[in-house]
């Protein structure tokens, strides 16, 4: 009779167990496929779709304090050999050591991280003849990840050590990660439909120039 009773319970437990939340990255049975579906803010409030219904592919950098000038330099040879891609690209900064009054000023630092960030891709492509709009410009974000959740969500450890970057085409479809320009390049060329390190060569090129004379 305990028996019974034991099983009784247990069924019953088992029948009002709440459905475990799917993921924010969704694995397609059979494939390495992941999709993500995220909205997010960036530093300046601005809304950031990654997932179903954004505008057009994202690169996504995760970068760290430790990482910082090697993301920088590695998002500066983005935008110089991709200048004329159709993409948005997305700084994802792991500041989940920061909370309280450090937080604070550690989110006036993104606003003008982004500031600036996007001051020199206005001259870089003022200088090269090309278009410069706000909209264009717009198209750098930085978002500081103060809970883990968006490096938890792509699978990123916390603090990388080196930045990891992802791309995301406009269905969600997440490709990656890349460590390298090469390899980036080659990804967002496959989710645009064009080979951003050829199709714009001569571009890169002449944003190389402005770059060296920025400096």
């Amino acid at each position: 009779m305990r028996r019974v009773a034991l099983a009784a319970v247990v069924l019953a437990a088992c029948a009002h167990a709440p459905a475990p939340a799917p993921s924010p990255i969704e694995r397609v049975a059979g494939h390495e496929a992941k999709r993500v579906s995220l909205s997010l803010t960036d530093a300046l409030g601005e809304p950031v779709r990654l997932g179903p219904g954004q505008p057009r592919a994202s690169v996504v950098v995760f970068m760290s304090k430790a990482s910082s000038a090697e993301s920088a330099e590695l998002l500066r040879k983005l935008d110089e050999q991709a200048v004329t891609a159709p993409i948005d690209q997305v700084g994802v900064v792991d500041v989940a050591r920061y909370s309280g009054f450090v937080r604070r000023i550690a989110e006036r630092r993104l606003r003008q991280s982004l500031e600036e960030g996007r001051v020199k891709r206005r001259r870089r492509r003022l200088a090269l003849g090309l278009d410069a709009s706000q909209a264009i410009v717009d198209r750098w974000h930085l978002i500081g990840d103060f809970d883990g959740a968006v490096l938890e969500a792509f699978g990123v450890q916390t603090e990388p050590k080196h930045p990891v970057a992802f791309v995301v085409d406009r269905s969600g479809a997440v490709s990656g990660p890349y460590y390298d320009l090469q390899s980036l390049l080659g990804a967002v060329g496959a989710a645009t439909g064009s080979p951003a390190s050829a199709a714009h060569s001569g571009a890169a090129a002449r944003a190389s120039s402005v770059a060296r004379s920025e400096r």
